[in-house]
């Protein structure tokens, strides 16, 4: 089916102007208050915003020019947020985009310093998971083996976890915990904004539910935030998910109507209509 139902601009883009056609003009927190390792962190980045049109989102600027913490992403209404895995101070662009996809002159330098948890009494090691298969050749991973590529998610009505080993990663040291409100979904943005999928056949991803009911639904987003494609039932291409279990996926990019094309984003979405819902994923990547 075509996409005519939800999409992530219903959940996500919070901030609203009604202006005219002048460039969007940023002003950014410069430096973010101070984070500290393994503990949960959420702060506003946004000082001021004017210009362009309709309603702003905010995202991370492009890969080269910095990213932020390991374990943190910037949210579609410009908060910082999540929990740093690693100490440091860390220098990223902070950008803002209106309806009409406009993001030039809108980005803004910001940054933050990450501090080390204070030392506790020792507790004993989280048994390493055995690791899952190697990743496929010629293969472009969005989140693979704890790390995640792809320079953040503008994922509504859910909140990700990417330092998650509640679930038991299928491979690796994390798998990424999504908590999902009804329809909620895990929405990744590629790096500079824009991924190139010609080179490959299918998205794969693994997927495990708390829930026997559960269900999803994958599809692509191009810029400007617009649907493209087709939306698909992931148990068309694979097992039927079955509470406690990983299952894998893999989706033929003609099946989703976006092969060969420049790929902004990409959803995967539960159907289960649930809130309070917990489910997880692993191994996501284009694979020929």
């Amino acid at each position: 089916m075509l996409i005519a139902d939800r999409e992530s601009v219903e959940d996500n883009f919070m901030s609203k102007r009604t202006a005219g056609s002048e460039p969007i003009t940023l002003a950014g927190v410069a430096f973010a208050p101070q984070a500290t390792v393994g503990v949960a962190y959420s702060s506003s980045l946004l000082k001021s915003v004017s210009g362009g049109t309709g309603a702003y989102h905010y995202q991370a600027g492009t890969y080269g020019t910095g990213t932020p913490p390991l374990g943190m992403v910037v949210g579609a209404n410009g908060v910082l947020s999540g929990t740093p895995l690693k100490a440091g101070t860390y220098s990223f662009q902070f950008c803002a985009a209106d309806d009409a996809g406009d993001v030039s002159s809108s980005c803004a330098t910001s940054a933050i310093t990450v501090v080390a948890k204070a030392a506790i009494a020792p507790v004993p090691p989280v048994p390493v998971p055995s690791p899952g298969p190697a990743p496929t050749t010629a293969a472009s991973w969005v989140y693979y083996n704890g790390v995640f590529d792809w320079p953040g998610d503008y994922s509504f009505a859910a909140s990700p976890d990417y330092a998650d080993t509640s679930g038991t990663p299928l491979s690796g040291a994390h798998d990424i915990k999504v908590t999902s409100s009804s329809w909620g979904g895990w929405l990744p943005y590629a790096l500079n904004w824009k991924f190139n999928a010609a080179p490959y056949t299918s998205l794969t991803f693994s997927l495990k539910p708390t829930r026997s009911d559960q269900t999803w639904q994958v599809y692509f987003v191009k810029v400007g935030d617009i649907p493209v494609g087709i939306a698909i039932d992931v148990a068309q291409y694979g097992p039927k998910p079955v509470a406690g279990q990983w299952g894998t996926y893999t989706v033929p990019l003609t099946a989703l109507g976006v092969a060969g094309t420049s790929i902004y984003k990409f959803a995967i979405q539960d159907q289960t209509g649930a809130n309070d819902n917990t489910w997880y994923i692993d191994n996501v990547g284009f694979v020929n």
